[in-house]
């Protein structure tokens, strides 16, 4: 799978109810994890997590995998981390990358602490091949606050 670009878009999104993205589902095995609370993220669903997340996506990229390992970053379950509009680019040097979502992920609640919107999406991932999205965690862009827009 070719994932030059896919992003959550939420700035455009108000239209839609239930905003679902499907990449890839599957069994995919790591020894080289990357944990993004051990890179700074808090998950309390207060506090900014985007630093912390963009440092460990960082990290993530740029690890080459050896054999058939497939680099992953997890996101820990029964937290929320709070993150603000964010791009995750490639090119990544592994052949593959692996994101986990156990936790939850979530926008800021109203459209006013954003604190940007263009290129009028939230999540973005750029010029990255071959990224494996799966978790049993929640992605919650917030999208009933920009139905009023």
């Amino acid at each position: 799978m070719n994932a030059n670009k896919v992003a959550i878009n939420v700035c455009n999104a108000y239209r839609n109810e239930h905003l679902t993205i499907i990449l890839l589902l599957g069994i995919v095995y790591s020894k080289t994890t990357f944990d993004v609370v051990k890179f700074g993220a808090v998950g309390d669903g207060q506090t900014d997590d985007s630093e912390a997340f963009v440092k460990a996506w960082k990290a993530l990229c740029g690890a080459a995998a050896a054999g058939d390992d497939v680099p992953t970053l997890t996101i820990p379950g029964r937290k929320t981390f709070l993150l603000q509009p964010s791009e995750f680019e490639g090119p990544c040097k592994s052949k593959s990358v692996h994101v986990q979502v156990s936790g939850n992920l979530m926008a800021p609640k109203t459209p006013d602490a954003w604190k940007v919107c263009p290129p009028y999406s939230w999540l973005s991932f750029r010029n990255v091949d071959n990224l494996i999205l799966d978790g049993s965690g929640k992605i919650d862009g917030q999208g009933s606050a920009w139905w009023s827009k």
